[in-house]
């Protein structure tokens, strides 16, 4: 018993943190609500329509109040303009709404005026032209069928317009009818009401008959009540559409919600973090996939440590030789060797001995600020002061090449939160850039700059061969501006010095235009110096 509870309890919270059922939810939730706007808006348009043309059928619908002799409750349906009286098989008038028109109507009305289809006996006019008479009424007595809902004609006769009776069994022994006679039986009680009955049975079994008396409505307010209806119905657009887009944005924000630990999840792999735990808030369709990610994101961290162990390997096995190959080439430097052609071997080794030991140590880095194996010293410094140092000391570096710097920085200090180290690896790489690539008798432009709330660097420069390459893959590893790889550059330095300032907040990007070379740094400012 225990286990059929734990399992019907699992089944229903795996059915409330479906997506698809949250999402049906709010469906449904806004398919009441719109049936229910519109349901609303008809039932005041038809109460309008039901005030300004009342109707017998007003009361029909009111079965039980006639079967039980309600007679307010029978007043109460049926608007002011409306008046009933009710009689019953004897002639007796057993209720009135109105004493002038209970005054009007007497019993012996009850015969000539027209009744309902439901009453199963009524009076049909209709009005048309005979060649003995000219223009005469033709009065059917009709009924239904019991069979099916036809109409057939019970009795009829045909009347002159002055009411006289010129042929026909109907009111038979009668020569003709009154003007009041001819209005009753077409339903007309005075020239701007209507007049109707209906015949029925109370729940004692006693016969009833009901007159119900309506006011005429012109064509104008007729056409006025229903543009007037017209115009309720369009007003419900608006909350239609209210409706819709709260329920479009409940949907958004509720996938949106669904995806949040996923997202979490891949932020998380992107900066090399841990993954965050929020099976708890996984719709049960993406379980699967929130479940495939982190296994992938495993593999992901097993891959990068195998290569951050790999390179590490590599470049501890490189070193040794690598080390011991510098030492000796130093002594041969040392040695007094005459041959100038051996001295220009020497030198060639000595060179390339250097640029291996940098590209191995270029390497390492590269592969650890990638991965985000660094360990940050994160603390406010002035960079202004770091851009100035390292003008200092690419001074000679740069005039070697007839390189002319410009520097143009604000006054006041421009403070950010850098680890120092890691930040003078940045700015070292981006000169080093200039003076391996910049065309030589060029100009340098460094501008530093507080904007706002953010601290920007913006370095420019000519380059000295065609930049034919997008500058987003400037900042790949092992890509270098110079696609004849004439120089001795390693193609790390840019993809080192991108990783850093990313890894410590700050932005960098790389605009090329023609043979410019732009890079601008951007940094949070901090106010103050802690």
């Amino acid at each position: 018993m225990r286990a059929d509870a734990t399992s019907v309890k699992l089944g229903v919270e795996s059915l409330l943190s479906s997506l698809a059922f949250r999402c049906m939810s709010i469906v449904l939730v806004y398919a009441v609500l719109i049936m229910g706007l519109f349901s609303a808006v008809g039932y005041l348009a038809d109460s309008r329509l039901n005030s300004a043309f009342p109707s017998i059928d007003d009361l029909e619908e009111n079965r039980v109040a006639l079967e039980n002799d309600s007679f307010n409750e029978l007043r109460n349906s049926i608007p002011p303009s409306a008046q009933m009286v009710i009689f019953d098989q004897n002639g007796n008038r057993l209720y009135a709404s109105d004493d002038d028109v209970a005054k009007s109507i007497d019993a012996n009305d009850l015969e000539i005026i027209n009744g309902t289809e439901e009453d199963q006996v009524f009076y049909e006019v209709l009005q048309r032209f005979d060649a003995r008479y000219g223009t005469v009424y033709e009065i059917n007595l009709c009924g239904m069928s019991g069979i099916g809902s036809s109409k057939i004609v019970l009795s009829s006769c045909v009347c002159k317009l002055d009411g006289t009776i010129v042929e026909g069994d109907l009111f038979a022994g009668r020569e003709s009818l009154s003007k009041r006679e001819l209005s009753l039986i077409n339903g007309e009680f005075s020239a701007n009401k209507s007049i109707q009955k209906l015949e029925y049975v109370t729940v004692d079994n006693q016969p009833r008959t009901l007159v119900f008396i309506s006011s005429n409505v012109s064509e104008a307010t007729y056409d006025e009540l229903i543009s007037q209806n017209g115009m309720i119905w369009l007003s419900s657009i608006p909350v239609a559409i209210a409706f819709t887009a709260i329920a479009a944005v409940v949907l958004v924000r509720m996938i949106r919600r669904a995806a949040k630990p996923l997202d979490a999840a891949i932020t998380a792999c992107k900066e090399g973090g841990e993954s965050p735990d929020g099976m708890h808030r996984v719709p049960a369709e993406l379980v699967p996939t929130y479940d495939n990610f982190l296994e992938l994101m495993e593999e992901l961290k097993a891959a990068q440590n195998d290569k951050q162990r790999i390179v590490s390997d590599i470049s501890h096995d490189l070193k040794t030789p690598l080390t011991s190959i510098i030492n000796y080439v130093d002594l041969l430097k040392r040695e007094d060797i005459q041959d100038p052609k051996i001295r220009g071997y020497i030198e060639v080794l000595d060179n390339k001995s250097k640029r291996l030991k940098q590209l191995t140590e270029d390497l390492v880095e590269a592969s650890k600020v990638s991965s985000g194996n660094v360990v940050l010293d994160m603390k406010p410094i002035r960079f202004g002061e770091l851009i100035r140092q390292t003008n200092g000391e690419f001074e000679e570096k740069f005039a070697a090449r007839g390189l002319q710097m410009v520097c143009k920085m604000d006054e006041e200090p421009l403070v950010i939160m850098a680890d120092g180290r890691r930040m003078w690896r940045v700015v070292e790489n981006l000169y080093n850039n200039i003076a391996k690539y910049a065309m030589p008798n060029t100009r340098v432009y460094v501008e530093a700059r507080r904007v706002g709330c953010r601290v920007v660097l913006e370095i420019k420069n000519i380059s000295e061969n065609p930049l034919n390459i997008k500058a987003e893959e400037l900042t790949e590893r092992f890509i270098r501006g110079d696609v004849s790889r004439s120089t001795e550059g390693s193609g790390l330095g840019l993809s080192i010095a991108k990783n850093l300032v990313g890894l410590q907040g700050g932005t960098f990007d790389i605009y090329l235009d023609g043979d410019l070379f732009k890079v601008v740094i951007t940094f949070e400012a901090v106010d103050k110096e802690r």
